[in-house]
């Protein structure tokens, strides 16, 4: 599964063993993203290290008695070997079933044509699982876009599946949701959100489930304080800015961009925010003009990117303002992060 950080990868990666209908899997839940946090040492991302990380979370699961382990020595000298032989006594003692691995933010390693550890571990992966018929894995990737392009490259035979913003009538689901609470036992509507507070809320955040759930709490916070239980369209801006400093701001949106990104979404950002519509512009050159910063350079490909990752559209109003970049307009595709 691939899409932008905070969309729901996650949730959607716990939910396959509780909706699994299929007997005989045992699930394994492994967070690169923490395990490379808690290491906090050059050897975080290292062969031996995520192996050694893997083993270890997987006997805590499925082995909760088992305290032999191979030492990390050891798997620098023989790693296929010693970890296929772990994962047959894995195997025993689960009677013969299958084990599936659920490998979040697997990006987190730092995929990168350059660096042979996380080159390695990749293809040590695809051996392990190509090599044994009660081995699978499930894994998320969302920090780095061209991630999924090396990833689907190297596991060309592997089903992918894009997660990303909700439908509208999901959205709503979830605003409804978000503002229940629990009165004698029964589940009854705290606030009244009207229309224009509902549709308000959708237009900013394009269906975005983790910016939904950050406004609709602060709102709900908001009444409760304020005493104030019909919400409006001007409730909902009036929490925006509070909203997003309780989410830490928009860094997930920045987070592993690259500088070319950055710029283009700095770029459309002024573009959107420019009042003087009266001559034709072109949002990198008014990047140019107000920034200094030259742009051009290797801009098609982190277009793409963007637009891969749900991060940019095609401005669909072709705003006879803007002069088209490539032969497109572009747009940021969630207006409160603009």
């Amino acid at each position: 599964m691939y899409g932008q950080r905070r969309i729901g990868k996650t949730s959607v990666l716990q939910q396959i063993p509780i909706c699994s209908q299929i007997k005989g899997l045992n699930f394994v839940y492994f967070d690169c993203q923490a395990f490379v946090d808690a290491e906090q040492t050059e050897q975080a991302d290292t062969l031996r290290t995520i192996v050694d990380g893997l083993i270890h979370r997987i006997a805590e699961t499925l082995l909760p008695a088992q305290t032999n382990f191979p030492s990390l020595e050891a798997l620098d000298r023989d790693l296929l070997s010693l970890f296929n032989h772990f994962l047959e006594d894995v195997y025993t003692a689960l009677g013969g079933e299958n084990l599936v691995l659920l490998l979040d933010e697997l990006d987190a390693l730092d995929i990168t044509e350059s660096d042979e550890q996380n080159i390695r571990f990749f293809s040590f992966l695809k051996k392990i699982i190509s090599d044994s018929e009660k081995l699978f894995a499930v894994a998320t990737i969302g920090q780095q876009i061209d991630g999924f392009e090396k990833l689907s490259n190297l596991f060309n035979e592997a089903a992918y599946i894009k997660v990303s913003f909700l439908e509208e009538v999901d959205s709503k689901n979830l605003i409804l949701d978000l503002n229940k609470i629990n009165i004698k036992d029964k589940q009854q509507n705290y606030l009244e959100y009207d229309q224009s507070a509902i549709s308000c809320i959708l237009n900013l955040t394009s269906n975005h489930p983790y910016l939904i759930q950050g406004i609709c709490a602060k709102i709900f916070d908001y009444g409760k304080d304020q005493n104030r239980y019909q919400i409006s369209e001007k409730q909902v801006r009036l929490n925006i800015e509070a909203a997003l400093e309780s989410l830490g701001g928009i860094q997930f949106f920045w987070d592993s961009r690259t500088m070319m990104e950055r710029l283009i979404l700095l770029a459309l950002a002024d573009a959107e925010k420019a009042t003087d519509m009266s001559r034709p512009f072109n949002p990198f050159l008014l990047l140019e003009e107000e920034h200094g910063i030259q742009v051009y350079d290797s801009i098609e490909k982190a277009l793409e990117r963007l637009e891969k990752g749900d991060f940019i559209e095609p401005d669909k109003l072709q705003n006879d303002g803007i002069v088209p970049v490539l032969g497109k307009c572009y747009r940021i595709k969630i207006p409160v992060i603009s």
